[in-house]
């Protein structure tokens, strides 16, 4: 979203004119990058629902200033420039923002008792495009980017388990690598990955795994709810098992894929998971 915000009046030294991503509602989680009176830039976020908002980076200018907000995903990146060719980062952030989204024009006096006038000319939204609907929503999904024993990037091991995931060269389904929770002792252990669904339409994941303990598991989450798990088959190594499961979700839900494993020794690995959609 880019605008070009020619004058605005100055009812107060912190009153706005700008871009704003982020909910409706007066507390939602959001960002903005916005031009004060003297023409200065700032760049701010509100991280999650009901929290502060707080000030993360300016810029100086000088009017007409040209404002740009970028979204990847949950990070939006802000940008100015003096001639809406040449763009300069202010700042970016990655912020938990509603699964319904506002992208529009911000005008605040920064005084309840007056009002105030900004101009904005050369608005434009461009809609990123999104994945041709056979391609693999998730990053580094059989694991073969990752450096050992590190997860990433994409796959992440839960913080809070006794014990953390990591990728080696044990087990791979394909390719010369795989994700494993494995332990000599009686510990739990969590590998997940987090994707934003770019569109409404019916998405499928599949994954392989396999493990040398019983009680493992697999399966997904949406917007942090619970949808669907399987039990991973014990079985020799190499003996993978493919799970797949299919959910309508909506653009914006954070699909959560993940591999469980209980506290107790042996191990529980997965590779090559997809997660594709069909748009609706």
């Amino acid at each position: 979203m880019v605008a070009r915000v020619l004058s605005e009046q100055n009812t107060h030294p912190f009153a706005k004119a700008g871009l704003v991503i982020g909910g409706a509602a007066p507390t939602s989680g959001r960002v903005i990058i916005d031009t004060k009176p003297d023409a200065s830039v700032e760049f701010m976020a509100r991280f999650g629902d009901g929290q502060t908002m707080s000030f993360i980076a300016g810029a100086s200018a000088a009017f007409p200033v040209w404002l740009k907000l970028a979204r990847s995903d949950n990070q939006i990146t802000g940008s100015t420039s003096s001639d809406g060719t040449a763009w300069t980062t202010v700042g970016s952030v990655t912020v938990t923002t509603p699964g319904t989204n506002v992208a529009g024009m911000a005008v605040t006096s920064h005084d309840p008792s007056v009002s105030n006038t900004a101009v904005f000319d050369s608005v434009s939204v461009t809609a990123a495009s999104a994945p041709p609907p056979a391609s693999n929503l998730l990053q580094n999904p059989g694991f073969e980017e990752s450096t050992i024993p590190d997860l990433g990037p994409g796959w992440v091991s839960d913080a809070f388990r006794q014990t953390s995931a990591q990728s080696e060269k044990a087990e791979p389904h394909s390719g010369t690598k795989n994700g494993v929770c494995r332990t000599t002792t009686s510990l739990d252990c969590g590998i997940y990955q987090d994707v934003v669904a770019p569109v409404n339409g019916l998405y499928t994941l599949t994954t392989y795994a396999n493990a040398s303990r019983g009680g493992a598991l697999v399966g997904w989450n949406v917007n942090e709810a619970f949808v669907a798990s399987a039990s991973v088959t014990a079985g020799s190594p190499g003996a993978y098992s493919a799970s797949v499961f299919t959910r309508q979700c909506t653009a914006g839900d954070t699909i959560r894929v993940w591999l469980y494993a209980p506290a107790t020794a042996g191990s529980a690995v997965i590779d090559d998971a997809s997660l594709t959609y069909l748009p609706q």
